[in-house]
């Protein structure tokens, strides 16, 4: 694989950033609502910390922490290019969110993700990540809300 760097995001990124995370809710929902998505507008500003993953001089995948609480994080906005899917580049982003969360002295992490995106659930259950409550956002979209716990 081309050589990939992961790094933090920076304001100048935004525009692509908002395009690939776009790109993958379009992929997913149809029709997509862009109401619902008012944080992508300001990436910076509704994160605690996001990283973006480096390929071929272009954004391939994305990935944020926002906070929860005192004492927990949640992992937003995954998301990877189309063309750069099954490199393990959301791997890499996830495991820099885990890592990050837990530097900065958090003790859970959270995130969501559709029920039906087998992909998804399989990495975040690979990653320790346990599945704790379904719930239905609408009539037709049943999210699965996943948690990592760290270790005192």
């Amino acid at each position: 694989m081309t050589d990939v760097v992961i790094r933090t995001f920076q304001p100048s990124d935004q525009v692509e950033t908002k395009a690939l995370i776009e790109a993958g809710l379009k992929e997913r929902f149809d029709p997509y609502l862009e109401g619902y998505n008012l944080d992508l507008n300001d990436l910076e500003r509704h994160h605690l910390t996001m990283f973006i993953a480096i390929v071929d001089d272009q954004i391939a995948a994305c990935g944020g922490l926002t906070l929860a609480s005192e004492t927990t994080v949640r992992i937003t906005r995954m998301s990877t290019k189309l063309e750069f899917r099954g490199r393990g580049l959301a791997k890499l982003i996830l495991e820099r969110l885990i890592f990050e969360a837990r530097d900065r002295g958090f003790s859970r992490v959270l995130l969501e993700t559709n029920s039906d995106w087998s992909d998804a659930v399989r990495l975040y259950k690979r990653a320790g990540f346990r599945a704790f409550r379904n719930f239905f956002f609408d009539a037709t979209l049943e999210l699965t809300e996943f948690e990592l716990r760290f270790k005192p």
